[in-house]
């Protein structure tokens, strides 16, 4: 049985209940330091609109942070400070793959030096 609390949902398995906030979720389905794309956030009867309101509402708190419009992550916290998000993670998962599909390759000069034909590191990443 579920039921919408405020921003939590509530569940019951077994006789168990269990709590999730929005934030709960976005962890669960995503992860830290992995992009999360807008358009791929659902949670039970939200509309698109809430779902950016409480995305905005997370970064407000600093528990969420904008890299780009519509492209979010949440920051992993180490004993050395805020870990670094790596931006090649956005690219892949907006124009190269994402969990299931491959529909984007590297060329040009940045191909060659992934494949190792050249040894220049080129500024720009040709997609």
């Amino acid at each position: 049985m579920r039921e919408k609390l405020g921003n939590r949902l509530q569940f019951s398995l077994n006789g168990r209940e269990e709590k999730m906030t929005f934030f709960e979720k976005l962890i669960k389905d995503f992860g830290y330091n992995q992009p999360i794309m807008a358009s791929e956030v659902e949670y039970e009867n939200y509309d698109r609109q809430a779902v950016y309101r409480e995305l905005s509402r997370l970064c407000a708190k600093k528990l969420l942070v904008r890299f780009d419009t519509g492209v979010y992550y949440i920051p992993k916290t180490t004993p050395f400070g805020v870990a670094h998000f790596n931006p090649r993670k956005v690219i892949e998962k907006k124009f190269i793959k994402d969990a299931d599909n491959v529909f984007g390759y590297y060329s040009g000069s940045y191909l060659q030096y992934e494949l190792g034909i050249s040894k220049l590191r080129p500024a720009t990443i040709e997609i």
